[in-house]
């Protein structure tokens, strides 16, 4: 090939990435541009324009996709900024499936479902680029504990232990006697020491960090991530406990309650992740070490 063919090769690649109406003006621009160039570049090298310098000259450009984006937007699914959040949000659905047992249809079709919400709002904002304008709004202390969500945190997971170890009596109570107390009895293989007793170590855990939190009015590093960590393993045991099964002594009992305990790992797994996303959303300023101020655009 000589500098000419590779010219037209990389000004094709760049047009057949733009809309019909736009491509011949666009490679005719581009075309001349590249050339004009090129005929520079020769020149300062004092050489005839060939084959290994147009190669060079046009890796430095920049790729023939990159090239049509200065020329037109196309519309993309998933925007480039949200790409983390794209991410966070397919991983949130795929740890929910399966800590639940939910067959792997279910999360493909909420891939699906995130693809189509993402498509929804770029074909919204193309068209009224204003419906999802940026706005400012105040930021609250991240690391501020409030002591009434704290407490109430406790109470809930204070009432799941208890419904953890006491179901049939709790149940009973609750639904006036309509559920024996013998149909929520464990199985034996359930009591075992390796397997009921760690979930309620855990949850201990995870009201201990929750009370540290209320008393001290704050939240620190350390204890934000040990929040994170023993909620996340609560969750996990309890999803253990349903791929593994034999929970109950009853087998209907076990048919009509792991789905619930599964939901309720799912549930706690997502707090997890919520957590894990403030965590990522994080920003820190960085501090001025010189003790001037900081300048940056159009602070200078």
């Amino acid at each position: 090939m000589n500098a000419d063919d590779v010219l037209d090769s990389y000004v094709t690649a760049v047009a057949r990435r733009l809309p019909l109406r736009r491509r011949a003006d666009v490679a005719y621009e581009l075309r001349g541009l590249l050339a004009d160039e090129l005929a520079e570049r020769a020149s300062a090298a004092g050489r005839e324009p060939d084959e290994g310098l147009a190669v060079s000259m046009l890796q430095e450009y920049g790729s023939p996709a990159e090239t049509a984006v200065r020329y037109h937007r196309p519309f993309t699914i998933v925007p480039a900024g949200d790409t983390p959040y794209f991410v966070v949000a397919v991983l949130a659905g795929g740890a929910a499936v399966s800590l639940t047992g939910l067959s792997p249809l279910v999360f493909l079709a909420w891939i699906g479902a995130v693809v189509l919400a993402y498509t929804t709002r770029g074909l919204i904002q193309r068209n009224h680029p204003a419906a999802f304008a940026w706005r400012p709004r105040p930021l609250p202390d991240p690391d501020r504990a409030s002591r009434v969500a704290g407490i109430a945190t406790v109470a809930a997971w204070g009432a799941l232990t208890a419904l953890y170890l006491w179901p049939g009596p709790i149940v009973a109570a609750l639904t006036g006697g309509r559920v024996a107390p013998a149909d929520l009895a464990y199985s034996e293989s359930f009591r075992d020491q390796w397997r009921m007793p760690w979930l309620v170590g855990l949850i201990a855990a995870v009201i201990v960090v929750h009370l540290i939190a209320v008393v001290r009015g704050r939240w620190t590093g350390g204890t934000r991530w040990a929040r994170i960590l023993v909620t996340a393993s609560a969750a996990v045991q309890l999803g253990w406990h349903v791929s593994y099964g034999d929970v109950f002594a009853r087998p209907a009992t076990d048919d009509a309650a792991l789905p619930l305990i599964g939901l309720t790992s799912a549930a706690i797994m997502a707090i997890v992740g919520i957590q894990l996303f403030r965590e990522w959303a994080r920003v820190r300023p960085a501090p001025q070490h010189s003790g001037s101020p900081a300048t940056g655009p159009g602070l200078g």
